[in-house]
């Protein structure tokens, strides 16, 4: 397959680097999202960038924190969108171009109170080789947290990952969205896992052969029940997103945060969108680390705060905040460790 590489390196000395997708979003909003078979007429279309990775970088960038982004892309308008958008941002971003493949795309369905329907058809993310990613081995080691997804090449994901290993930087990933070709082994090299209630659901019953409910896994077990599962996983620190229902944190060997798990509450906002939270909150909590060094109670109070100001605005990666909007957040709103079991605590 013919590539290329399309760089814009600002040599900046990038502090964290996201190595994953980018997709350019189709979004159509309407009152209600169509039942299967039922076709709705939207009142609004927009377009514009988007996919996990980028929406991480993005919204790590926008915190004052240098950012590198690799990913793959087509030859075609949607990549041209991406490339324009990262100059726009001037954002340190290098793409290894596929011309055999498209630039991945995604069909975002939104309804009136901003949940949504998300459909993505990978392109040239299932192409993201593992040579691209080895040749910016060095510029990879001298950021200090790398950041992956599921939502490109696996391989690439996993050499991504074992670079950062070895490297000796902090690595976080995002398991999502759920793919079916993921295994236990690309866990070993992962300090932090940042998955949504499916997501936990999908990884505990893959690789714990544990079958729960998303109900029975966030309210109804209590947060030991839920700490041990985390530990089972063997992943040094767990922080689990639950929408309005906040995180749940479980972390061990990592941080300086007591006590080793409990429950983070919400900032309270207006929702127009939720579309890209999830990616707002991964790329927000490593912008967290680098403010908050290994403080992890601090770093996802922050991401809260991203994660937050994210769903007030249509679309992703345009729709991350920026630093000081998520201060003001802060300032307002401190979100609070929460646990069921204890109470609140300040």
């Amino acid at each position: 397959m013919a590539r290329k590489t399309a760089l814009f390196l600002l040599m900046t000395s990038p502090h964290i680097s996201v190595v994953g997708s980018y997709v350019q979003d189709l979004a159509f909003e309407a009152k209600t999202l169509p039942e299967k078979g039922e076709t709705r007429i939207a009142h609004h279309f927009r377009t514009g960038p988007g996919g996990k990775g980028f929406n991480q970088a993005v919204a790590a960038h926008r915190q004052g924190i240098r950012t590198l982004f690799l990913g793959a892309l087509g030859d075609d308008v949607f990549g041209k969108h991406a490339k324009d958008f990262a100059k726009k941002e001037r954002m340190d971003a290098a793409f290894e171009i596929h011309a055999d493949s498209y630039t991945s795309a995604a069909s975002i369905g939104v309804d009136q109170n901003g949940h949504n329907q998300i459909i993505v058809a990978l392109g040239a993310n299932n192409h993201l080789t593992t040579s691209f990613i080895e040749k910016f081995r060095e510029k990879i080691a001298n950021t200090k947290i790398l950041v992956c997804q599921l939502e490109c090449n696996m391989n690439a994901t996993r050499k991504a990952l074992q670079i950062g290993k070895e490297e000796g930087l902090i690595t976080i990933l995002n398991p999502a969205p759920i793919n079916e070709e993921f295994s236990a082994d690309i866990l070993k090299d992962v300090d932090i896992l940042t998955p949504n209630e499916s997501e936990f659901r999908f990884l505990i019953k893959r690789l714990l052969n544990a079958d729960h409910t998303e109900e029975e896994l966030m309210n109804k077990l209590n947060n030991n029940d839920l700490h041990t599962m985390c530990n089972d996983l063997q992943v040094p620190t767990i922080i689990i997103t639950m929408g309005e229902a906040g995180s749940f944190v479980s972390c061990n060997r990592m941080g300086e945060c007591a006590p080793a798990h409990y429950r983070m509450g919400i900032c309270s906002v207006k929702t127009v969108d939720t579309t890209g939270a999830g990616d707002a909150f991964s790329g927000g909590l490593a912008a967290g680390m680098m403010h908050y060094g290994n403080d992890i109670c601090q770093a996802v109070r922050f991401a809260t705060a991203v994660a937050a100001l994210s769903v007030t605005k249509p679309g992703t990666a345009p729709a991350m905040p920026h630093k000081n909007d998520v201060e003001n957040l802060l300032l307002q709103q401190n979100p609070a460790v929460l646990s069921r079991d204890r109470g609140i605590s300040p």
